[in-house]
């Protein structure tokens, strides 16, 4: 069994664009030199595939500019990193439990 390679988000949202304007281009030859054919499901038709090429070029931004499972990680080790540095200075002033309250810093959904 092969394996596909998966295009980058950029190279998907480049071929969409691509797409787009390609639909937008084959409209106007699509309605003037088909005139046997009815020009307004020929528009409808080109109309959804340009709404459909656009809606997928903006998913594939959106994936690019998504942040990484590592880069979540590393924030999350960050938070959790400052909220034990917060406990233990609250507990070094005799505040209380502090911001964190009775919930231990380990025991995260």
């Amino acid at each position: 069994m092969s394996r596909l390679r998966v295009p980058s988000p950029k190279t998907l949202a480049r071929w969409h664009g691509g797409l787009a304007v390609f639909w937008v281009l084959l409209t106007i030859p699509a309605v003037t030199l088909w005139r046997d054919s009815v020009p307004f499901l020929v528009s409808i038709s080109m109309c959804a595939l340009v709404l459909g090429s656009v809606s997928s070029m903006q998913a594939a931004r959106a994936d690019a500019n998504s942040p990484s499972r590592e880069d979540l990680e590393r924030v999350d080790r960050r938070v959790v990193a400052l909220l034990r540095m917060s406990a233990i200075r609250s507990d070094r002033s005799g505040n209380g439990p502090g911001p964190a309250g009775d919930v231990s810093l380990d025991d995260r959904a």
